[in-house]
């Protein structure tokens, strides 16, 4: 793994609308093998926005055409997202690159921004990774360009918010919820569990009978940040530019990880690392009964366990009380502008519309989507009235949106949570695949990011 350089001290570039932007940060981008390569100590160079755009602006005109470029990744047709876009504004062309995975888009971005030239008009981003290129200048303020928080669900909207503002467009989040083998339940006699306690006891009964409650991925820190999100833990504070203050040994981290410690020496979970192929299986099986995960996974779980269809269900999370229901969020992405954009205004314009326009019109297959981040999408009758054949025809469009409802937006992510999220194996992970000792694992986690942060020029408080 490759040491990012000190950084080296503050610029500052003044926004439309007089604001200063800090820039200078140095951060992580994390590749697919989760190596860390520099970013550049101050942001790259880019047009500065007009404090009014024009419909021109926004969608260009025969004598001013507008072509922009869009990194992403995963599956979907490309290509006629392009043409949508285009037929309704055929002075704009727009040119998508879909890569493997996140990772690749974040290598690419760390090399192209460091040389200040190169990057895309918009890159998709994942939601907690967003804060480690917009503390750096690298991604445009986009309420400089109409874009309004108001218009996303709120808890999408905080996560793409950093030091009060908007960077990035949510085009998808993931409120916590569980999935679990209905099937398997009933042949048992257990009851979804509502309350933490009442999920152990399930764990005891599936343990008796030769099944796993869950499993836990040791190489992802999504699942375990999300239960201290749901918690009220706040293991990551900032506080003006410069003061980070990381902290896991509060009354709620800890209570969180003594829950899990004990479910993993115990033997109710598995700890095996996910997403191949073999580690789906296990959820049709029955050798795991529930998925802890975003509201995003009924989807994931329908199209690759297609030979459980109509088993499974979904349920809000489990609590740690019956009397206060909370959330926690795994995963989420959006749509950002970056400052070396020549037409931000435009390329804030098809965020947006990106955000809305491919989830309208998925509506008529609303269950078997990810859970929109778009207002307008959520109060259409369709997202709620929508039934998932997998799910035995439960309509879970309500479900989701009240366990958003109930999500812990007070929750932040660190300015380098790349870095954090790459070494996360290394430390919690050995703890989860090891003696189960996650206060200890936890601990050398904090000491590695602290570090790291303090090298990067932060004001870390590490408790």
């Amino acid at each position: 793994m490759s040491v990012l350089p000190a950084r080296t001290g503050r610029t500052g570039r003044t926004g439309p609308a007089g604001r200063t932007r800090r820039t200078g940060r140095v951060v992580g981008a994390v590749a697919a093998a989760l190596m860390v390569l520099p970013l550049a100590a101050c942001a790259a160079g880019g047009s500065d926005a007009a404090s009014g755009t024009s419909d021109e602006d926004r969608f260009g005109s025969p004598d001013n055409p507008i072509t922009l470029t869009m990194w992403s990744w995963g599956g979907g047709d490309t290509a006629a997202t392009e043409k949508a876009y285009e037929k309704l504004h055929p002075d704009v062309d727009v040119q998508i690159t879909q890569f493997g995975g996140s990772g690749d888009v974040y290598t690419k971005l760390g090399v192209v921004l460091k040389a200040g030239d190169g990057a895309p008009d918009i890159t998709a981003v994942e939601l907690m990774n967003m804060p480690s290129f917009a503390a750096q200048g690298y991604l445009v303020d986009l309420a400089d360009y109409g874009a309004s928080a108001d218009s996303y669900n709120p808890s999408a909207a905080a996560a793409a918010s950093f030091d009060g503002s908007l960077y990035a467009i949510p085009t998808d989040t993931g409120p916590l919820v569980m999935y679990y083998n209905q099937a398997l339940f009933d042949q048992l006699g257990i009851a979804a569990p509502t309350t933490w306690d009442e999920y152990r006891q399930a764990a005891e009964t599936l343990k008796a009978s030769g099944h796993f409650i869950a499993d836990i991925d040791p190489g992802d820190a999504s699942l375990s940040l999300g239960l201290l999100q749901q918690a009220g833990a706040t293991p990551f504070s900032l506080e003006g530019d410069d003061a980070v203050t990381i902290d896991f040994t509060g009354k709620e981290a800890s209570a969180v990880q003594d829950y899990w410690s004990s479910m993993i020496t115990d033997g109710l979970i598995d700890t095996e690392p996910a997403w191949s192929q073999e580690w789906f299986n296990h959820f049709a099986d029955g050798t795991y009964a529930t998925w802890l995960t975003g509201a995003w996974g009924g989807s994931v779980l329908s199209g690759s366990i297609p030979q459980a269809n109509g088993q499974w269900r979904v349920a809000p999370l489990p609590n740690w009380s019956a009397d206060s229901v909370s959330d926690g969020v795994w995963g989420g992405s959006g749509s950002a502008v970056t400052t070396q954009s020549k037409h931000p205004a435009a390329a804030a314009a098809f965020a947006e519309w990106f955000s809305r326009d491919q989830y309208l019109d998925q509506l008529d297959n609303a269950a078997n989507m990810p859970f929109p981040a778009n207002q307008e999408v959520l109060d259409d009758p369709r997202y709620v009235d929508a039934s998932s054949e997998f799910l035995g025809g439960q309509k879970p469009g309500q479900l989701y949106i009240d366990a958003a409802a109930t999500v812990n937006t007070d929750f932040q992510f660190l300015p380098f949570q790349l870095y954090a999220n790459s070494v996360f194996k290394d430390t919690v992970g050995q703890a989860i695949v090891g003696d189960g000792d996650l206060s200890a694992g936890f601990q050398d986690w904090q000491k590695k990011i602290a570090a790291y942060g303090t090298d990067q020029g932060f004001t870390v408080t590490s408790k």
